[in-house]
């Protein structure tokens, strides 16, 4: 089987390297297919580290341009002579270009974000009768299977213990504070770690709206170093050699899991039944205070039904007794 197969993903951070297993072992699996991944140049590196082998088409300029912006890729995509295209992102932008790239011998397949099946894990009623959702990488997998380019994925989380080193790391933020627990057991978790081990950690997270939160945190510890000034490239490559990473259902999970890290993964008023647990993660290394309430958001951008985020306020133990065995 040959051909050139266009994949578009194009945002956000931790939606684009939920695809990384997916396409590397699309890679894996048809070495004569030309695989070609359009997204934004900010997330380059993740597949210059995971998948050099995979093409990449940067869309930035393009989206600042609107509707012409579009119109002017539609033409570029046009000379790749793509034989298939797959839109692992199903949003107006994808759809306005299937549109400008409507050929009968253009195969097109879009993903199915299972919307209404969101809609009743995030319900007030019968939540005795909720069930988990397929994870991502399965809704990715029935994109290419419509295209019949079928993969197998065995949900190993792929790593080099030999890479290692005496570090874990520290994701505390997100892009909604309802899916963040009480900044509180950031500083208790970084004492427990100090005051016990010799072990370093790396706190990571957005430059723009966690920098001060981050350099708080770090203050007056040498154990603690923190990573926002550094490319993604370089962050990437200090997560690798984690022993474990700590991180809220941010972008910082999905890294971790895109380059074979163990993550203790922190949920409040989101879930792993949405389908959003991290590709070869652990469940058992799952913290949450699985309330009744809980979820009440798929992405955590909804307000608090009771009004007191109960689901952030979770005991610190909860993690230590998890992350003791990474750090004894």
């Amino acid at each position: 089987m040959s051909g050139k197969v266009l994949i578009i993903r194009l945002s956000a951070m931790g939606d684009v390297a939920m695809t990384v297993p997916v396409i590397q072992k699309l890679i894996q699996t048809y070495p004569d297919i030309q695989f070609t991944l359009l997204t934004r140049t900010f997330f380059f590196p993740i597949f210059e580290h995971t998948t050099p082998s995979l093409k990449l088409i940067a869309i930035d300029d393009y989206l600042q341009r609107g509707f012409l912006g579009l119109f002017s890729l539609s033409k570029k995509l046009r000379k790749h002579r793509f034989t298939a295209i797959a839109d692992l992102h199903n949003v107006l932008r994808t759809n306005v270009l299937k549109i400008l790239l409507y050929d009968l011998s253009l195969q097109w397949a879009t993903l199915n974000k299972n919307r209404a099946a969101r809609k009743k894990l995030i319900g007030k009623t019968k939540r005795q009768l909720i069930q988990p959702l397929l994870p991502i990488y399965k809704l990715h997998q029935q994109v290419f299977e419509k295209l019949n380019l079928p993969i197998f994925l065995d949900e190993e989380l792929l790593f080099n213990d030999s890479k290692k080193i005496n570090a874990i790391g520290l994701a505390p933020g997100s892009k909604h504070h309802t899916k963040n627990w009480e900044n509180k057991n950031n500083e208790k978790l970084i004492a427990y770690i100090s005051q016990n081990t010799d072990t370093t950690v790396y706190l990571f997270g957005d430059p723009n709206s966690e920098k001060e939160m981050l350099d708080t945190l770090a203050k007056g510890n040498e154990q603690v170093e923190t990573t926002f000034h550094l490319s993604l490239s370089e962050q990437l490559q200090i997560i690798e050699k984690l022993k474990v990473m700590v991180s809220m259902d941010s972008s910082n999970m999905h890294l971790a899991s895109a380059v074979g890290t163990p993550v203790l993964s922190v949920w409040c008023a989101t879930s792993p039944l949405a389908g959003f647990l991290g590709y070869g993660q652990d469940k058992t290394n799952v913290v949450s205070l699985n309330l009744d309430c809980s979820p009440c958001s798929i992405y955590g951008n909804k307000k608090c039904w009771r009004g007191d985020l109960a689901c952030t306020k979770i005991p610190i133990q909860l993690i230590q007794e998890k992350l003791l065995p990474f750090i004894e």
